[in-house]
């Protein structure tokens, strides 16, 4: 009888044992609980996306450069005695760029100068010209410019001229080209001219030697020797196109679509009541279109350039440098770059290096629509690298000549990477140097203004005459 009581009391406490080791499971620890019963169930589909949208934010990064940082002279030109040069290297534009940061200019008036021969005396005496790509307002490029408060700081420049000439005077003019516009500025009193002459020399610097001559509005550097310059081959990453939806769409239901578009392209279409986001799987390229139901706050020009950026900052993943590069009407056009030359396509084939930024047409500078590739560099294979000669002035002028076009007719000449349209279905990238010419706002490459279909393109513009000086 006492056997059998011992028994029953050892089963007893294997089975409160069993009950405590269940409640456990139920109460704290499910999941291991359901895994041993085998009886683990299957995530739902908003756990996988979930999941997905975490493991792919924590993969990407998007860009992590200010405003300040794309607000950048596109060219630093040094002019000493009677020639003009490109500075093309690194360190002593970093020398420059860190000197004159240090010790912004002083804005402290906005008369404009009335000499109409000052342009013209300015570019020729020596002196240190930063160009920037395109027209900006003084109160977007803080880095250099020191504005007193009561300055408008609304008012467009597209380059410094600081003359080296006599070490006294301290004079800086920031000029609009476009208007010929031309206001007076100081040097900073901590900064000496001699500062900035002894960062450039022909012994330690990369300089170009150039030629002046006169675009549609302003003036165009073209190389006096041939340019030999390097392409460049990666292999490309496809943002997933979970990146932005988790953005534009997060905790908030969208409908999703299929679209055509007048190339037959696929796209496909995520919206809500706020955003419309149309992917172009074809092009793998984006747009998206923001509604708004109130009429948005006035901003000055400077609030609606960092706006636009703001979009830039937002969706944009590519790891390299970006700068401001286009600005007309409604149109904010931010480029990327490599190697400090900017990145762009021929004109029949899909932009791969500009984010393009439209804003409403009314006082607030609200963004409309923005569109971005969603193509990024993965890896630089560079043993695929080959030297390409770029033209020399000389060159360009007869090639110019030979279609009966003229310098004067474009609004810019300048040196870039083409993207090339072969692409191995997104797989690999090519950048290849060429001249691009600016033509009424578009982009066109050396090839394409020496075929037919230019001819009616230039056709169209109203030309006048160019010459070198």
């Amino acid at each position: 009888m006492r056997k059998q009581n011992t028994g029953f009391t050892v089963v007893l406490v294997i089975l409160v044992a069993i009950s405590f080791l269940f409640s456990y499971f139920i109460l704290y620890d499910i999941n291991t609980f359901e895994s041993i019963i085998g009886n683990e169930s299957a995530p739902t589909e908003e756990e996988i996306a979930t999941e997905t949208i975490q493991s792919t934010a924590n993969y990407y990064s998007p860009t992590r450069l200010s405003f300040q940082d794309v607000v950048s002279s596109d060219e630093y030109i040094i002019r000493l005695g009677q020639q003009s040069y490109f500075i093309r290297d690194e360190a002593t534009i970093n020398t420059l760029r860190s000197l004159i940061e240090s010790r912004p200019i002083s804005v402290d008036n906005v008369s404009y100068m009335e000499d109409p021969q000052l342009l013209n005396n300015l570019f020729d005496v020596d002196h240190l010209q930063m160009e920037l790509p395109t027209r900006i307002p003084l109160g977007a490029y803080t880095r250099v410019l020191s504005i007193e408060d009561e300055i408008p700081k609304d008012i467009l420049i597209d380059r410094i001229i600081i003359p080296l000439t006599s070490q006294e005077e301290r004079e800086v003019y920031l000029i609009d080209s476009k208007t010929e516009r031309v206001i007076e500025a100081e040097l900073s009193s901590n900064l000496r001219k001699d500062e900035l002459r002894n960062a450039i020399t022909l012994e330690n610097s990369d300089l170009l030697e150039v030629i002046r001559y006169q675009g549609a509005y302003k003036p165009i550097y073209l190389p006096v020797n041939n340019v030999n310059l390097q392409s460049e081959l990666f292999t490309l990453d496809v943002l997933p196109e979970n990146l932005h939806v988790s953005d534009l769409f997060d905790n908030t239901g969208f409908n999703t679509t299929e679209v055509a578009n007048s190339e037959d392209d696929e796209v496909f279409r995520y919206q809500n009541y706020i955003n419309t986001l149309d992917v172009n799987r074809t092009t793998q390229q984006f747009d998206l279109t923001i509604s708004r139901a109130d009429p948005g706050e006035p901003r000055t020009t400077v609030e609606k350039f960092r706006n636009a950026f703001s979009m830039v900052q937002q969706f944009e993943y590519w790891e390299g440098d970006i700068r401001l590069f286009h600005q007309e009407n409604n149109f904010i056009t931010f480029r990327r770059y490599y190697n400090d030359l900017p990145i762009l396509t021929s004109s029949n084939m899909p932009d791969y290096g500009a984010n393009s930024v439209q804003m409403r047409g009314d006082l607030s500078g609200d963004i409309f629509r923005y569109h971005q590739p969603m193509l990024t560099f993965y890896t630089h294979i560079d043993t695929a690298s080959q030297e390409y000669e770029l033209m020399n002035h000389e060159e360009i002028l007869a090639a110019l000549q030979e279609r009966g076009y003229t310098v004067n007719g474009f609004e810019d000449i300048f040196m870039a990477y083409e993207w090339q349209e072969d692409m191995e279905m997104f797989r690999k990238a090519e950048l290849i140097p060429t001249w691009f010419f600016q033509l009424n706002g578009e982009h066109y490459t050396l090839e394409e203004i020496q075929s037919d279909d230019f001819v009616d393109i230039w056709n169209n513009q109203v030309l006048g005459e160019g010459g070198a000086d």
